[in-house]
């Protein structure tokens, strides 16, 4: 506001970090955009979340996921909030909840962690694969898939996949599997990267 006030008129967000780097404080304009949005999404919602119980080390479990999971297996390793709670988290777009399904919306899941490796970020992510893997729901154990290869841990991938990437290859699933092997060069994943890739044409 400051920099607009001077200028009498809106800044660009490039414009606002070329000026804070000229004024000797070097803020890139990735980090004011997720400043923007944690102003514009996440602060409205905090006093929502806290009252409905959720702190920083819950919401974090839950932003760990990019698929809408059932939400009684997202219970399990990530609380869920009271339904007045959910109601105002949906309203105000933060959340999806549909279905028996939930997930939250992309903007907010960013604005929790850091680029790169994010110690509390694997820290949900292998809590929440670990639950997703044991799951019968299809679904669920392709998303824990997606976690352990982002982690990465390889040795759980291919415990998972071994147990069921045949199944998920026959519910359909041989598109978005491919997405996450195709990054990866494992040997012992090859064979199930291929039958991908054939199931792909």
């Amino acid at each position: 506001e400051f920099y607009e006030q001077e200028s009498g008129q809106a800044l660009s967000q490039s414009e606002l970090a070329r000026r804070l780097t000229a004024d000797g404080y070097p803020v890139p304009q990735s980090h004011i955009s997720r400043m923007n949005d944690a102003v514009r999404h996440l602060l409205p919602a905090i006093p929502t979340l806290l009252y409905g119980g959720l702190g920083r080390h819950q919401v974090e479990r839950l932003a760990v996921l990019r698929a809408p999971m059932p939400t009684e297996l997202v219970a399990s390793f990530a609380p869920i909030p009271d339904d007045a709670t959910m109601a105002q988290l949906e309203r105000r777009g933060l959340v999806q909840h549909a279905e028996g399904r939930i997930r939250m919306h992309d903007v907010l899941r960013g604005l929790f962690f850091e680029a790169g490796v994010d110690p509390r970020r694997a820290e949900a992510a292998r809590a929440a694969a670990e639950a997703l893997g044991a799951s019968d729901d299809p679904d669920a154990a392709l998303e824990a898939a997606r976690l352990l290869a982002e982690l990465p841990d390889l040795a759980a991938l291919r415990v998972l996949l071994k147990g069921r990437g045949d199944e998920l290859l026959a519910h359909g699933l041989a598109p978005r599997l491919w997405q996450i092997l195709g990054r990866l060069s494992d040997p012992e994943l090859v064979q199930l990267t291929l039958r991908c890739a054939a199931e792909l044409g």
